[in-house]
């Protein structure tokens, strides 16, 4: 549905002004959702026990891949939510020298909660708009998404 006379690239700069607006919502919810949590924590951290939450135990270099984030970065982020209590940590079975992440049986109900809070916020957004359209507009973010074009243009994220 492009705007009467509006060409490819006007068509494409107001889809990445509007993606710019959705994700700067994003990060000041994901911002409230991970301060909500006792002890509170950053969205980085917040993103680590989601995955967590979502996924089970998995090997910190896993994780630091899935999140596309940097290894010492989830190092650093592990170790403080280990100092609060919120994930343990175990030596890997098959050599010893990596670290599987798992949460702390408390902060599984924590985060349980908090991503509640956040599905309940983004139903009553949607609230008033017909499931096609829901629908529509996920088909179009899987599409975008598919296409495996990151901000670096050469690599995919990985599925999760």
């Amino acid at each position: 549905m492009t705007e009467p006379g509006e060409d490819r690239a006007e068509a494409v700069r107001r889809l990445g002004l509007q993606l710019g607006n959705l994700l700067v919502e994003a990060r000041a919810y994901l911002q409230d959702v991970a301060e909500s949590l006792t002890p509170p924590a950053s969205p980085a951290a917040f993103n680590l026990l989601q995955w967590l939450h979502a996924h089970g135990p998995t090997r910190a270099s896993d994780l630091a891949d899935a999140l596309a984030m940097d290894r010492s970065a989830v190092s650093r982020l592990a170790k403080q939510l280990r100092a609060q209590g919120l994930v343990e940590a175990a030596a890997t079975a098959a050599d010893g020298r990596g670290v599987v992440l798992t949460l702390a049986p408390q902060t599984m109900a924590s985060v349980s909660e908090a991503l509640k809070q956040k599905g309940d916020a983004f139903h009553a957004r949607l609230e008033d708009w017909p499931t096609d359209d829901v629908q529509q507009l996920a088909a179009l973010l899987q599409r975008l998404n598919d296409s495996g074009v990151t901000t670096e243009g050469d690599r995919t994220r990985p599925q999760g």
